[in-house]
């Protein structure tokens, strides 16, 4: 039997924006990893990280002896997480991570982790497939076979995995194994990069293909309405045969074109404050305007507020 426990409702959670009025005197502003975020107390500016991770930059693990650790895994290779035999007494944290354009999966090859009679993990491992910084889904029984893929919401190619045998009222069960995979993903994202005043044309390539492009201007992701910026349109991937499953050597082609345009550039002289950038507003209604592509944490017309 498998029981899988998980927390309703989407969670909002400080991983994501900083409470933080004084932040802009900070002088050596710190460079955050792993989901952290800066944050400002009594004038001093820190990372504040996700659960699990800590360390000036978030790229400490926390962790008992003898488990956890960071694994870095290269595009589609995998690695074990191996418990059988455990002990009683561990809080066992994994960073996973992989290359850009990598997703990370979580897959229960065996597992025996005891559990109440009301269906309670005594022991469980937790799963962040969602966002790092809100709890995870947790997971006891012994019976393997599931897989756990990282949500398209913050970057693919990072997933923290935790184990929890704290309660020692009882005897650990048989344990886990897990396997680890960088999985190559079309969800990573990808862009033409050029000079500032050059924008990108796109059209679907027809010759030799698997798949097709469809644009829309708003995608309904896990029940959240996710909006293209204006002038823009998202592409994702459809299958000509519907009934097929996706494969990694099926092809797609997006065709892509430049046009030079001799305006006067919208960013000339535009600072994003805070890590922010500067990118063109481009539609056929109006000349091109800039916006400040900001940070999390952050927002404003320059990325000034916090």
């Amino acid at each position: 039997m498998f029981f899988l426990v998980i927390h309703a409702g989407y969670e909002s959670s400080d991983h994501r924006i900083a409470h933080s009025p004084g932040l802009y005197d900070c002088t050596n502003l710190p460079v955050c990893q792993n989901e952290g975020f800066v944050k400002q107390v009594d004038g001093v500016c820190s990372c504040e990280c996700v659960d699990g991770l800590s360390g000036p930059h978030c790229t400490r693990v926390n962790t008992s002896a003898g488990c956890g650790g960071t694994i870095n895994l290269r595009a589609g290779h995998s690695d074990w997480i191996d418990m059988i035999g455990y002990l009683n007494g561990l809080t066992c944290t994994w960073l996973i991570k992989g290359p850009e354009k990598t997703t990370i999966q979580v897959y229960i090859n065996s597992i025996g982790l005891p559990s109440s009679i009301l269906d309670n993990c005594l022991h469980y491992i937790e799963i962040r497939d969602y966002l790092s910084g809100t709890k995870g889904k947790l997971i006891c029984g012994n019976s393997g076979g599931a897989r756990f893929i990282k949500k398209n919401l913050g970057p693919t190619n990072m997933m923290l995995v935790r184990f929890d045998s704290q309660y020692s009222v009882i005897k650990p069960g048989r344990g886990f194994l897990l396997t680890v995979t960088a999985a190559p993903s079309a969800n990573a994202t990808v862009t033409d990069s050029f000079e500032r005043d050059f924008t990108t044309l796109m059209r679907h390539g027809t010759s030799g293909v698997d798949f097709k492009w469809t644009t829309n201007k708003y995608w309904d992701l896990h029940n959240f309405d996710i909006a293209a910026f204006d002038g823009n349109l998202m592409a994702s991937l459809r299958k000509y045969n519907f009934g097929a499953d996706f494969t990694y050597t099926g092809v797609a082609k997006l065709e892509t074109s430049v046009v030079f345009t001799n305006e006067d550039n919208p960013c000339d002289n535009v600072v994003c404050q805070y890590g922010g950038k500067c990118e063109l507003n481009v539609s056929r209604s109006h000349n091109p305007k800039f916006w400040c592509n900001c940070r999390f944490g952050f927002s404003g017309e320059f990325c000034e507020k916090c």
